[in-house]
């Protein structure tokens, strides 16, 4: 909502989820290649909390907002030439960490399931671990696949394809407009 006013505040927060970005394998917290944080634990007992580290990964819903923000960045005309590349190739690692990491068993949903039992048990907007429930009241076992996320990623799959159209690259726009597995 703050991109008529300020672009400038979107244009940093991108850059530091991009250099806070997943490059690695780490189940204790959530790190994957491509992967968006989830938060920054400043001390030391809450970063224990997460195998000794202060970055903790455990979301679904943060890489394909991530997509969604620089999209909207370009569309709003806050997104200089001077770094765009670096910008893309972050949102390019994190669509490949959808498809490969997000969508594990290739069914075509960003799905969640906590590697260890210090991570989040639910990795998304609501992630108390009552926070995702069945209309009953059962608590929703994982793995998990939230509607909202499968809009999430949709809306990240259009936003590459629009910045891949701004650069004048037909073929990346056609491949996101399809989606990653045409």
């Amino acid at each position: 909502m703050s991109l008529a006013l300020d672009p400038h505040l979107a244009l940093c927060t991108l850059r530091a989820l991009a250099r806070l970005q997943g490059t690695r394998v780490d189940p204790l917290t959530e790190e994957e290649p491509g992967r968006i944080l989830h938060e920054v634990r400043l001390s030391r007992e809450a970063a224990l909390a997460l195998g000794g580290s202060r970055t903790y990964y455990g979301t679904a819903d943060a890489t394909p907002l991530f997509v969604m923000l620089l999209g909207e960045l370009d569309r709003w005309g806050g997104l200089p030439r001077a770094g765009r590349p670096e910008l893309i190739a972050a949102a390019d690692r994190a669509l490949a960490w959808i498809d490969e990491y997000g969508d594990a068993d290739g069914d075509g949903f960003v799905e969640y399931r906590r590697h260890t039992d210090r991570g989040l048990v639910n990795q998304d907007w609501k992630d108390s671990f009552d926070g995702v429930n069945h209309a009953d009241g059962r608590l929703a076992v994982p793995p998990i696949a939230l509607c909202e996320v499968q809009a999430y990623v949709y809306a990240a799959f259009r936003a590459r394809a629009d910045l891949a159209d701004g650069d004048d690259d037909p073929a990346t726009a056609a491949h996101w407009s399809s989606g990653p597995r045409s």
